[in-house]
C-alpha cells in the first residue's frame, strides 16, 4: 500500500527523523521503532489506529500526546487543490484534537516525527 510506509533518515545522531505514511498502523510504528532502539512511540503499541487518525485526534497515552512527537505534516488541501506543509505548531494540537479534526479540507499524506535513539543500548 503506497500510504503505508516507515522511512528512516538515520545519520547516527541522538535523534532520528522518521517519515510515516498516513495508513501505517500506530501499533506497527511503535513496535518497529522500538525494535530499532528508537524511543518516543513505544507506549502506543496497543493503539491499532492509523497514523493519520492518531495525528487528527492527537491520541495520548499516559500523558504523552502523539502530537508532541511530530515535526511536520504534509497534506493535500482539497479547498485550494495543492500540497501544503504544516509545522507542529501550525497543527494546533490540543487534547484530543488538531487542525485536521477542526478543518476537514486537509488529507494527510505523510507525517515527520523525531525519535530519540536509545543510547543506553538494549
Amino acid at each position: 500500500m503506497e500510504n503505508d510506509f516507515i522511512k528512516y533518515v538515520d545519520l547516527g545522531l541522538g535523534d532520528v527523523p522518521v517519515m510515516v505514511g498516513p495508513e501505517t498502523r500506530l501499533s506497527r510504528l511503535a513496535a518497529e521503532t522500538d525494535g530499532h532502539g528508537l524511543r518516543g512511540v513505544e507506549m502506543f503499541k496497543g493503539h491499532d489506529i492509523s497514523i493519520a487518525e492518531a495525528v487528527t485526534r492527537n491520541v495520548s497515552h499516559d500523558g504523552t500526546r502523539f502530537g508532541d512527537l511530530i515535526s511536520g505534516v504534509v497534506c493535500f488541501d482539497t479547498a485550494e487543490d495543492r500540497k501544503v506543509k504544516f509545522t507542529r505548531q501550525e497543527c494546533r494540537f490540543s487534547r484530543g484534537s488538531s487542525l485536521f479534526l477542526e478543518e476537514k479540507r486537509y488529507v494527510i499524506s505523510s507525517i515527520l516525527i523525531r525519535l530519540e535513539r536509545d543510547l543506553g543500548g538494549k
